[in-house]
């Protein structure tokens, strides 16, 4: 049980004062006595045997007081008698030795070595005044009372206490008061008790028919047997029998018919959905989150069947325990290999029941809190039979918890990343894996000579086809220098002049261009070379690193493949099917500015960006962009106060996702239902500099390396020969980041 461990510094400083004023006192008496002093023909040191005595009782009477005096005050006066009170009743605090002494209203509320002229003790025999109101104290708290004031009411509270003090002192006590109750003692096996007509019954009959005879009451007649079947049916699988159950259990005469039936209960499935039905109303299971927009509780019905199947495979209840709290955690956990999945991982799915309201919880106030209640007092009840959300705004009234037990589960709670994780196991899928990674080879091999042949017929004609009606391209088009070259040889200027003016043009544009790059960013993430430390990622489309030049089979129309990868996290790269979600750490971790991620992506995946590890996140945008692009994540360093990170996600990997109507357009249920999503994450940048990572045109100078052309046919020539070097470079699966431009703009131009 999580308990914050109180100190009482008042009282340590009361205890250390003290020590102070007995040494000062003992030296100073041992400085004025030091010569010994002749009484009756007696030679004594000077007072060491009264010091001494004096010392044990005080000692004793510390002892007594901290004993029997403190707790009996702190448990039963200071909620209407201390600074901490509300209203301070009948003017007396009873939290320090002067306001004692002083007392309230009524007058002193004690005078030392006289109980009987002492108000407290006469109120707490309730002779008059009766203290505490509603129940005496017991009768050996009302003697040590008696006792302390008869004794001089020794007092070391000299000082008013903190406030906060006495409300820890307060519920310190209650706390070990409550500990010691029935509820939370550990089990113990006690005895069945034996009455008498009661020997054949089992030891629960017997405690029944003890309390019975307790009261003067019989046990009621034993049932029939076709009663007794009904009741086994409706208590085990929540199903009434059918006549042919009921006729096969009645004509059955063996002795142990009845042990019988109750196995063939326990072994049927709707043992486990009966069951489990019960627990997922402790655990508030719902298929939707409720309030306006009912939005869909992601993976609730697999859940569900977690529980159905647990229960039908008598999973234990402990095990049952630790996955829900942390299934995701375990070092062991529980594998279906019948299934493919693991069970474990879906346990805390238990922590996702509940209401949830629309909107970033955030960002709107009170939202989150009232998520965070609910999942507190779900855990509560559901694993510790305590009502721990009682403790939200005060120490609990009757429990032994306290308000900072509350907020500290709350903290735990809070430090989690509320994520969908994936159930399946690697083996699940890994006959398709390898089957579809064959099937590639082989129509990588095709294409490639394909291709081979295709380009050997590339001249100034196709490269003209290819311009088409844009001549005005970018330089980071291919095309821009053909044009420019087509331009000139049909105004009549001179080719090698045009040629050597691209080049100058190129070289001094990259050149500037990479040391703008090299200036201004930094690289955080290049996921070619793996997972950076303290980021995660989750999904069977990011569970292998793709290299460069692997590429996505196309679905559908006329072209074998839809694109050439970059490398890094594909989750398409064998099938749109397979999810795949990646996690920054706390954006914190790179200071201020921003990060700009290369990245494609489609069909609902989305960047989003999680704050303070909200349950419910509506800051997200989907991705679509056929091609890689720099996508720039603003104001990290703005943020610097909350905890943020980014996640990329495929559809069935995001939380909200299908969100509610007028986040992002409304779903068709055939796209919320169809599992293909996809996004290709490369590389992530750090910058300051308001603007993403530039083209560098490297994949372009190698066109300009070769002789000067002195012909639109040579300028194809070179075109011709840049082509097929990359694709000579993809056939060997030796590609470069180069050689992937060209290839994408191959394919996606119709070059290849």
């Amino acid at each position: 049980m999580l308990r914050p461990k109180h100190s009482n510094p008042n009282w340590l400083q009361i205890q250390t004062v003290q020590c102070c004023r007995l040494v000062e006192l003992r030296r100073t008496l041992v400085l004025l006595f030091s010569v010994p002093v002749v009484l009756s023909g007696f030679c004594l040191p000077a007072f060491a045997q009264a010091d001494d005595a004096t010392k044990n009782e005080t000692g004793k009477q510390q002892a007594f007081f901290e004993t029997h005096i403190r707790p009996l005050l702190v448990r039963h006066c200071y909620e209407c008698h201390s600074g901490a009170s509300n209203q301070i009743k009948g003017g007396l605090r009873l939290d320090f030795r002067e306001a004692v002494l002083k007392g309230g209203e009524s007058g002193p509320a004690l005078v030392p070595e006289h109980p009987d002229d002492s108000l407290l003790l006469s109120a707490v025999k309730y002779e008059g005044l009766e203290m505490p109101p509603g129940k005496k104290l017991s009768p050996s708290e009302v003697t040590a009372l008696q006792e302390w004031i008869a004794s001089g009411a020794f007092d070391p509270r000299d000082v008013p206490p903190d406030t906060n003090d006495v409300a820890h002192e307060t519920f310190e006590a209650l706390y070990q008061d409550r500990r010691h109750w029935w509820s939370l003692q550990p089990i113990a096996i006690h005895e069945s008790p034996r009455p008498a007509a009661a020997t054949e019954l089992g030891d629960i009959d017997r405690f029944i028919v003890a309390k019975l005879n307790e009261q003067q009451l019989e046990l009621a007649p034993a049932a029939d047997r076709k009663t007794l079947a009904r009741r086994a049916y409706f208590t085990v699988t929540g199903l009434p029998p059918t006549e042919a159950q009921l006729t096969e259990f009645l004509s059955d005469t063996m002795p142990n018919a009845w042990e019988r039936l109750v196995d063939r209960l326990l072994t049927s499935p709707h043992f486990g959905e009966h069951w489990a039905r019960h627990w997922m109303d402790v655990v508030r299971y719902t298929d939707t989150y409720g309030y306006e927009w009912d939005m869909p509780a992601k993976g609730a019905w697999r859940y569900r069947d977690y529980l159905v199947r647990a229960f039908n495979d008598d999973i234990p209840f402990d095990q049952l325990v630790r996955e829900q709290i942390a299934g995701d955690l375990l070092s062991s956990p529980r594998l279906n290999h019948s299934t493919g999945i693991n069970e474990s991982r879906i346990g805390p799915m238990f922590f996702q029941m509940g209401e949830k309201r629309h909107g970033d919880s955030a960002e709107f106030n009170g939202i989150h809190q009232e998520m965070l209640d609910n999942k507190i007092d779900a855990f509560g009840k559901a694993f510790l039979a305590s009502t721990i959300a009682c403790a939200r705004c005060h120490d609990h009234k009757l429990d032994p918890i306290s308000q900072k037990d509350y907020y500290a589960l709350g903290g735990l709670f809070m430090n989690a990343r509320w994520v969908t994780n994936t159930v399946d196991l690697p083996e699940r899928n890994n006959d398709l894996r390898q089957q579809l990674q064959g099937i590639k080879q082989q129509l990588r091999a095709a294409l490639a000579h394909r291709w081979q042949e295709d380009l050997q017929n590339l001249n100034a004609d196709s490269l003209s086809v290819l311009m088409g009606q844009t001549p005005n391209r970018p330089l980071e088009d291919p095309l821009h220098a053909w044009a420019a070259i087509h331009t000139a040889s049909a105004a009549g200027q001179s080719l090698p002049e045009t040629w050597k003016s691209l080049r100058e043009i190129y070289a001094a544009e990259s050149k500037r261009r990479a040391d703008e790059n090299a200036a201004h960013f930094s690289l955080v993430a290049d996921f070619r070379n793996g997972i950076p430390e303290h980021w995660s990622v989750d999904g069977e489309g990011v569970r292998e690193i793709v290299r460069r030049g692997d590429f996505v089979v196309s679905l559908s129309g006329e072209k074998a493949i839809d694109s050439i990868l970059p490398g890094g996290l594909c989750t398409n790269s064998l099938s749109p099917r397979m999810n795949g979600a990646v996690r920054t750490p706390l954006t914190q971790s790179f200071g201020a500015g921003h990060l700009s991620f290369e990245v494609a992506g489609g069909d609902f995946a989305a960047r989003r960006t999680i704050v303070d590890n909200a349950f419910l996140t509506e800051r997200q945008q989907y991705v679509a962009d056929a091609l890689p692009k720099w996508q720039m994540v603003d104001g990290l360093g703005g943020m610097t106060d909350r905890h943020v990170y980014v996640e990329y996600a495929t559809k069935t990997s995001n939380p909200n996702f299908p969100p509610r109507v007028g986040l992002g357009g409304a779903c068709s249920e055939e796209q919320v239902a169809d599992p293909r999503s996809w996004f290709h994450l490369t590389r992530v940048m750090k910058h300051v500099a308001p603007f993403s990572p530039h083209d560098e045109l490297t994949q372009l100078l190698p066109l300009f390396a070769d002789n000067t052309p002195q012909s639109l046919a040579d300028v194809a020539g070179q075109y011709r020969t840049m082509m097929l070097r990359s694709v000579a470079a993809w056939q060997e699966d030796r590609t470069n980041d180069d050689d992937i431009r060209w290839l994408s703009w191959m394919l996606n131009n119709n070059a290849i």
